[in-house]
């Protein structure tokens, strides 16, 4: 029963994204119920919602600094859309007002400016109006006390956000990088045997890992993973010319190719660093260019392993 769900698990998320954003957002869920519980801050119980459903609006955010970025904006608009909304609704007809204007004025904003906050705006209506609706009464005490519960909340989620370890979005983007690998060795086996597929390639994983080396950022492995994928889309470039002008006497090289990128794939799943193999020292004298990036290619993984 376990393996099956786990295999449909992979299936659905094979680089394991889904998974580090889910135990993001429990680790965050956690520590603030249990802060809640142990010093039980003035209406802690409802600000907590902030950061915690923040999460989910930008649960599909592969850049780390970027999700703890929309988590901050949606707090901060939760925030003064509810005090808002609690200072007129009493007035029935200046809430249908306001709430038009100001939703109508977030698509505007969504649509020429932002529209990472297009998400947002309706969970937004929907939190604020029946969990976050303050009783003022005028009482600018009660405007303080809500006020620092949910800077509180909105501090400690984002807090646990950023400590929480960056190496497993790191490891996220390897995943995308061993699939891309074996992409590029299907698809040079295939060029192997046909003279002209290239209206048969795939690159899936290969444009998928692309997105997840922008998504690193500048800090930890960020300038490492980039180097990968400049060295990638270089072979990338290298498969493309192949399809295109491909030969027979070019198959045993190409073979060799596919197989060294089979051999650099799984190296990266088991963590270790590769020798250049062998079977490439005497590819063929018009591969050289391609024979370099793979050399370089690999050779970036071995420092990479290295540091992790």
């Amino acid at each position: 029963m376990l393996k099956k769900i786990s295999a449909t698990i992979h299936a659905y998320d094979p680089y394991g994204f889904m998974q580090v954003s889910a135990m993001q957002a429990v680790t965050v869920t956690l520590v603030l119920f249990a802060v809640n519980f142990c010093f039980a801050p003035f209406a802690f119980g409802q600000a907590l919602q902030l950061p915690i459903i923040g999460i989910f609006t930008t649960a599909l955010e592969k850049n780390f600094n970027l999700r703890i970025r929309n988590v901050a904006i949606y707090c901060c608009m939760c925030t003064l859309y509810s005090f808002i909304l609690s200072s007129i609704i009493e007035y029935r007809w200046l809430t249908v007002l306001v709430v038009g204007v100001v939703i109508f004025g977030l698509f505007i904003l969504c649509q020429r400016k932002f529209p990472y906050i297009l998400g947002m705006i309706t969970l937004m209506q929907v939190v604020v109006y029946t969990q976050l609706r303050i009783n003022l009464g005028g009482n600018w005490n009660i405007w303080i006390n809500y006020g620092t519960s949910f800077l509180l909340a909105m501090a400690v989620g984002i807090s646990v956000m950023y400590l929480y370890p960056r190496i497993y979005f790191y490891r996220v983007w390897l995943r995308s990088f061993s699939f891309a690998l074996l992409e590029f060795s299907a698809n040079l086996e295939l060029l192997a045997v046909k003279s002209n597929g290239a209206s048969e390639l795939v690159f899936v994983h290969f444009f998928q890992m692309y997105d997840y080396t922008m998504s690193l950022g500048y800090q930890e492995h960020g300038f490492a993973a980039r180097r990968v994928g400049l060295r990638m889309a270089l072979l990338y470039v290298h498969i493309l010319e192949l399809a295109h002008f491909s030969e027979a006497e070019n198959a045993p090289a190409v073979q060799a190719l596919a197989r060294a990128c089979q051999e650099l794939s799984l190296v990266i799943n088991q963590g270790r660093t590769l020798d250049y193999p062998e079977f490439m020292v005497n590819i063929n004298v018009s591969f050289n260019s391609i024979n370099q990036n793979m050399k370089c290619l690999i050779s970036e993984w071995n420092r990479q392993c290295l540091k992790i």
